[in-house]
């Protein structure tokens, strides 16, 4: 079961959110890197370095700061994670000034460079009209091409949409079963319910 966390960590932990999933896996490390590897993988250590920081849950200013520099790091050295990722640090206005304009272009850049986690927070920001004009039918085309990455929280967000038949989408419980499913695998609890239900009473 998940549980909400303290109303005092809400700032760090939501940032938290985007940087705690896994890196993608390295190279071999007995291979040596060639010059083209070179600035994804210094993208790769500056992610890791910022997770370890906000993953701390402090709420010092240096402690964010720092991660804020190894973010942006990253995110100099190519890594669509990152650059998607201080989107974030604009958003909360955690150590820069809070801009919601500046935290959307964040999420389109590392989304257009292949990103599923910016791909589900600039369709979060297309549907809100938070930062960029709003658009639902851009809003849920990124939607889909998160959730097809398999980013689990856009498996949620398109499974329901398709359970309910709403934010722009007709109902569709035939695929909502497996973009639930999927998000079901990852143990969020709203997925397990809404396919427990349509596994027991079928499915339109």
């Amino acid at each position: 079961m998940k549980h909400l966390p303290h109303p005092a960590m809400a700032p760090v932990l939501a940032a938290m959110v985007f940087f705690l999933a896994p890196a993608a896996p390295a190279n071999d490390p007995g291979a040596a890197a060639t010059p083209a590897q070179a600035e994804p993988d210094a993208g790769r250590a500056g992610m890791e370095q910022a997770r370890v920081l906000l993953a701390k849950a402090k709420r010092s200013e240096d402690d964010l700061r720092q991660a804020y520099d190894l973010m942006r790091a990253a995110a100099d050295a190519g890594n669509p994670d990152a650059i998607g990722g201080l989107g974030y640090f604009h958003a909360l206005g955690l150590t820069v000034p809070q801009d919601a304009a500046q935290a959307a272009r964040c999420y389109q850049s590392g989304a257009e460079k292949g990103s599923a986690k910016s791909m589900l927070n600039l369709s979060r920001a297309l549907r809100k009209g938070d930062g960029i004009a709003a658009d639902v039918v851009a809003a849920n085309q990124w939607l889909e091409r998160a959730a097809a990455a398999h980013q689990v929280d856009a498996c949620l967000e398109l499974g329901l949409a398709l359970f309910h038949g709403d934010a722009g989408l007709p109902k569709d419980h035939r695929r909502a079963i497996g973009y639930l499913g999927e998000a079901a695998g990852a143990d969020i609890a709203d997925a397990e319910h809404a396919l427990g239900f349509l596994l027991l009473n079928g499915v339109d």
